[in-house]
């Protein structure tokens, strides 16, 4: 349909309207014996200007650096946006992105994801490690991608697991009081 597209004899293609057409190259060349021949292409289909695209563009806000004690957890809740052709999505009704953590060293934080919250996990040791957060839109899109450091400081509460609430320290010992148990029980009764 010309109306629709015109193709200049170089083989630009141009929209001049919205709508739809075909298109068919020709192939001059020669054949075998040398004699000069021309056959068109498959037709192929265009459409012009009637639906728009949509990308998915994703963006993470900054997360800022993290301290924790070890043996400790902690959530973080990134701030995630979605955009396509500058409409933006309400996550809290379509959570449609895919939420990816992973640590630059998982022996000293662990990182879970779990919907939209990050479980940070430190354990037994104190330093940095980095945390990389990537948000992939559903079901395809432009990534984004966030780093935050965490730094394990020395636990001062004591032994056991630190989860904002109490009671690991008398499990921790509850345990070493039941392996107590255990093994003078195991005396008592061999022979």
């Amino acid at each position: 349909n010309t109306s629709i597209l015109s193709v200049d004899d170089s083989g630009l293609v141009n929209a001049l309207n919205r709508g739809e057409g075909y298109i068919t190259a020709k192939f001059h060349g020669w054949d075998s014996q040398g004699n000069p021949m021309e056959k068109p292409s498959d037709p192929f289909y265009v459409r012009v200007g009637l639906e728009e695209r949509q990308a998915l563009i994703s963006n993470i806000d900054p997360i800022s650096n993290e301290t924790m004690p070890k043996n400790s957890n902690k959530i973080v809740k990134p701030t995630v946006t979605i955009t396509a052709n500058n409409y933006t999505y309400d996550p809290e009704i379509n959570k449609n992105y895919e939420l990816y953590a992973e640590s630059s060293s998982s022996t000293l934080v662990q990182a879970n994801v779990s919907g939209d919250v990050i479980t940070l996990i430190s354990w037994n040791e104190a330093g940095s490690c980095d945390i990389r957060v990537t948000v992939q839109p559903l079901p395809s899109g432009f990534p984004a991608y966030q780093t935050f450091r965490v730094t394990v400081n020395e636990n001062k509460s004591g032994a056991g697991r630190s989860s904002g609430g109490g009671g690991c320290e008398s499990l921790s010992l509850g345990f070493f009081g039941l392996m107590t148990i255990i093994f003078i029980g195991g005396k008592k009764y061999a022979k």
